[in-house]
């Protein structure tokens, strides 16, 4: 059993990181200050003793050397820290050892390491240095669609393993959940707009990944009229039209009363009202507009002649006649 005669240690003691992912190789620094107003006085013959070493770590772990006359051995799983010569901490002064080569253990949860120090005869246990032990730091993301047109908006998705928030930029100084998404508008006049999402662990450990968004010109992917030939004067035909990426859609000679019509769609006209007198056809052109370059597409609907049934006086003086006739248009 230890024999302690004193209640409270003369130094405080902290170890950093205090977060570390299970299964990885970390290097630790545990700093000895004197917190008092008076001088410290270590003694060869006096320690520090850091216990319990197998919480954290899966085996021997590789000490290295402080400056003289401070020393530092392993005896797994304690660590002991002595003096060759008496040394005298000052009010705030500190010293640190560096603990490399640690290979943290493979289970979540947390390590506390005892902290046994004797000095001048005097012997106590400091509180002890604790570090939390947590899922490897990732994080994975997504941009949902990843290409879009001028003005539309990107669902930002995002899951991270072992972290306390996670950030996004370029966007506001904001924390978000661990798993979620957001909904960000690319920049609108570069073709391309990285995200770096990073996600934060309680003990200060970032990691990072890039999201791209693509901003593309607008595509024409379909535009019919059906039928589109040998019309009546009289006759509907169906418009129909697709687009990917446009932003805005406009069709002449308007289809519907205004030219502006809902970027992908189809509507019942009635053509005639497009064609000029005596004109046996009409043409319609689409102009799809977003992010660079408009797309463009044109379709044409020809009629059907008129055509003469009788022509015929109705009178002996042929002064007068009637005549019958298909498809004709009224001005």
């Amino acid at each position: 059993m230890d024999n302690l005669t004193a209640t409270t240690p003369q130094l405080t003691y902290s170890i950093a990181p205090t977060s570390v992912a299970i299964g990885s190789t970390q290097s630790f620094t545990v700093t000895a200050t004197n917190a008092s107003s008076a001088n410290v006085t270590v003694n060869p013959g006096d320690s520090i003793l850091i216990r319990n070493l197998q919480q954290l770590a899966t085996g021997n772990v590789t000490p290295q050397q402080p400056a003289a006359p401070w020393r530092m051995a392993q005896s797994w799983p304690t660590l002991r820290i002595w003096v060759t010569q008496q040394v005298v901490l000052a009010p705030t002064q500190s010293v640190q050892f560096v603990i490399n080569l640690v290979y943290v253990v493979q289970q979540v949860g947390s390590a506390s390491l005892t902290v046994l120090e004797t000095i001048s005869g005097n012997s106590a246990y400091a509180p002890p240095l604790v570090v939390s032990i947590v899922n490897a730091l990732t994080v994975s993301a997504e941009a949902i669609p990843p290409t879009v047109g001028l003005g539309q908006l990107v669902k930002l998705a995002w899951t991270s393993v072992g972290a306390s928030f996670v950030t996004i930029q370029p966007g506001r100084s904001q924390q978000y959940p661990t798993t979620g998404y957001t909904m960000v508008l690319p920049a609108q006049n570069v073709p391309q707009t990285t995200y770096t999402v990073t996600a934060t662990a309680s003990g200060g450990g970032t990691v990072s990944t890039p999201v791209q968004v693509n901003l593309a010109s607008p595509q024409l992917n379909t535009f019919l009229v059906s039928p589109s030939q040998n019309l009546g004067i009289s006759d509907r035909i169906t418009m129909s039209w697709t687009t990917t990426y446009a932003s805005q859609v406009q069709i002449q000679p308007p289809p519907a009363g205004s030219p502006y019509v809902q970027t992908s769609g189809s509507l019942q006209i009635s053509p005639s009202k497009a064609l000029a007198t005596n004109a046996s056809e009409t043409s319609y052109n689409l102009t799809a507009s977003g992010y660079g370059s408009p797309a463009l597409g044109s379709v044409n609907v020809t009629f059907a002649p008129l055509v003469t049934n009788w022509f015929r006086y109705t009178d002996f003086s042929l002064s007068q006649f009637t005549v019958g006739v298909t498809n004709t248009q009224v001005y």
